[in-house]
């Protein structure tokens, strides 16, 4: 898990590279995050990117009110392959964009 920063300005909202040893996938979740601003900026956004061939998803927050968090679609990722999450959103306490990436897995 690594929480969203900027410039040494932290933010509440977080990211986690998440993992499934049943099936080994991959997927990013984003948590504590920012919704959009109607008629100013999108709101906070997640990706989880395979770095073997640099496949990714992406999942955004859609509603100011409501969203929080989101998660993105699952990559395969069996040893040796891996995958790292990014995060990435627009903290209107801190009034301007955040982000942060986790180590591949």
């Amino acid at each position: 898990m690594s929480h969203l920063n900027s410039g040494g300005d932290w933010s509440e909202a977080y990211v986690e590279l998440r993992y499934s040893l049943k099936c080994h996938t991959a997927w990013a979740r984003l948590s504590n995050a920012y919704g959009p601003d109607p008629g100013n900026f999108t709101g906070g956004y997640a990706l989880i990117h395979r770095n073997s061939d640099l496949k990714q998803y992406r999942c955004d927050l859609v509603d100011a009110a409501e969203n929080t968090s989101c998660y993105t679609a699952m990559v395969y990722d069996k040893d040796p392959i891996t995958s790292s999450a990014y995060g990435f959103d627009h903290d209107w306490k801190l009034r301007h964009w955040v982000k942060a990436w986790t180590s591949p897995y």
